[in-house]
Formats: structure tokens, C-alpha cells, sequence
């Protein structure tokens, strides 16, 4: 059976989803050994995301060790996998998506209806920030989630994806989750996905034993409106593809000019990638 080294994020959430990955596979492996590489992005936590890189900086350290040999394999947070990545690595998403909603969390009100006019709140993720209200004023949040929770206590409210809480073991500090309606999630929040060299088409077997089509599908569609957008961490963009019924249903929002636009679309799991990209497109022709 297979050794397999797995690279991974230090903080405490990258370590619990490397370890959802590593139980998943664990029935193919003889040998699993998480690898923690300290990235770019945890480095520099004290800046917003936008002015030193972008996402792209979570997956850089990680993705040299990849190329050199390291490691095997590479556990992500699918978000923070930008619309395009080096030439000679590949992304699977793995497992299924967690719940892919935006969070509220205040220990001062209970739910955003009961926020003042002027009410500050924390988040850096441009999408957040064009879907709040403008009555609100919003200041930058780094960190990692303890660090942001912490920093909640000076604030009026912070907003954070559900699913790291849940991995976390947090569901308690949950004031309310937010309805994609009033705020779309971001591409491919929820998911993980496993990165890995090309030329390694058995690992790439060994980890479609642990992925899901429903996460794959609707993964493939919202990566696709981002690849088609060209998005970068300073675009305000968000998107969530669900199947009820053997249909893909799909909302994309691109912000321009402080407002944000959707477009809800649906059709064929089948025709996944094409739906999303037709949504981007119908999206940059507002």
C-alpha cells in the first residue's frame, strides 16, 4: 500500500480539514504523514489580503513542495484556490461541501436585522463587503478564527464562512447564518480539494475514491464563473451552484461600481462548467 505525505496549512482549521482528508484515505494508505508548511499568507496577517497577493498566498509555499517532491499531496480550502494555478499540478475537490453559508457573529446583537445604522463589522472579503448594507461601516479582519472571534468583542459583528466553525467545533458562537439570498457565498466555499502533480495520474485515481459528484459538479460550475470573470482577490464576485433533482441551480453575483448584480440560471449537471461560465458572461454584459 501507498506512503503518502500530505502537505497542509499550519493553522488549527487547516490542520482539522487535512485531517478529514488523511481519515478518508486512510483505508488505501499504509502510511500518512501530515506535512505543516507555514505560507506566505500566514505570515503576513496583519495586512488585508488584497493589497500583498491574494488568496494565492495560502498555496504558494505549498505548491513549490509539490513541484520539488516533498510532498505528495496538498489539502486547500477550494476557495483560496485561485481561477488558474500552476501548469503541472492539478485540484480535485474531495469529500462532501460542507454548508457553504456566511455566518453573523456579535457578542453585542443577536442578528444583522438588529444592527444600528453605523453598526461596525469586520470582514476583508470584497464580496462581503458589496452585499452588506451600506448603513454599516466596515473595517478590515485578518487572522485566524480565534484571533477574529477575539476581535469580534470590539466590534459590532464580524462575518465568516459557517464551515470552519463547524470544523472547528464553534457552532455555539454562530449569532446567525446568513441565507444565500441575502449574501452569496464564495466560489466553492464549503469544499476541500487536494492538489497534486499532474504526472501522478495514480494519485489522482486514489483521490477520486474519496470525492463527491454532487461537490464535484456544483464545484465545476462556480470555478468556472470564476475563471470566466478572471477574478482576483480584489473582485467582488460570489457564487453557489445546488442540484435538486438531477438540474444544476445557479446564482452568480459580480459587484461594479459598489453594487452588486446577480444572475440565476439553471440546467444539466452535465452541462455544469458551461452553465457557470454562461453566468459570468451574462454578468460582465450588466
Amino acid at each position: 500500500m501507498l506512503s503518502l505525505r500530505v502537505g497542509t496549512r499550519c493553522s488549527p482549521l487547516a490542520l482539522a480539514q487535512a485531517r478529514l482528508v488523511e481519515r478518508a484515505l486512510a483505508p488505501y494508505c499504509a502510511k500518512i504523514d501530515l506535512v505543516g508548511v507555514r505560507t506566505s499568507g500566514d505570515i503576513v496577517s496583519d495586512v488585508p489580503l488584497t493589497e500583498v497577493g491574494g488568496k494565492a498566498l495560502f498555496l504558494k509555499e505549498l505548491e513549490e513542495r509539490l513541484l520539488t517532491g516533498e510532498i505528495d499531496i496538498a489539502v486547500h480550502s477550494m476557495k483560496d484556490v485561485p481561477a488558474f494555478y500552476h501548469g503541472d499540478l492539478e485540484v480535485v475537490p474531495v469529500l462532501k461541501r460542507a454548508i457553504p453559508n456566511d455566518v453573523f457573529i456579535s457578542f453585542r446583537y443577536p442578528n444583522m436585522l438588529s444592527l444600528p445604522n453605523g453598526a461596525v463589522i469586520g470582514t476583508c472579503a470584497p464580496r462581503r463587503v458589496i452585499q452588506l448594507n451600506q448603513r454599516f461601516r466596515v473595517v478590515p479582519l485578518r487572522g485566524n478564527i480565534a484571533t477574529r472571534i477575539e476581535k469580534a468583542k470590539n466590534l459590532d459583528g464580524i462575518i465568516l464562512a459557517f464551515c470552519g466553525l463547524e470544523r472547528l467545533g464553534l457552532h455555539s458562537m454562530i449569532s446567525e447564518v446568513i441565507d444565500p439570498s441575502v449574501m452569496i457565498p464564495g466560489v466553492a466555499q464549503g469544499a476541500l480539494c487536494v492538489e497534486f502533480r499532474k504526472k501522478d495520474r495514480f494519485l489522482r485515481e486514489l483521490i477520486l475514491k474519496i470525492a463527491d459528484r454532487e461537490t464535484m459538479i456544483c464545484t465545476a460550475a462556480e470555478r468556472a464563473f470564476l475563471e470566466e470573470i478572471n477574478g482576483d482577490c480584489k473582485t467582488a464576485l460570489g457564487a453557489l451552484a445546488v442540484v435538486k433533482t438531477n438540474t444544476l441551480h445557479f446564482t452568480g453575483m459580480l459587484g461594479r461600481d459598489r453594487i452588486p448584480r446577480y444572475f440565476r440560471t439553471s440546467g444539466p449537471c452535465l452541462h455544469a462548467r458551461q452553465i457557470g461560465r454562461s453566468a459570468a458572461l451574462a454578468l460582465l454584459r450588466m
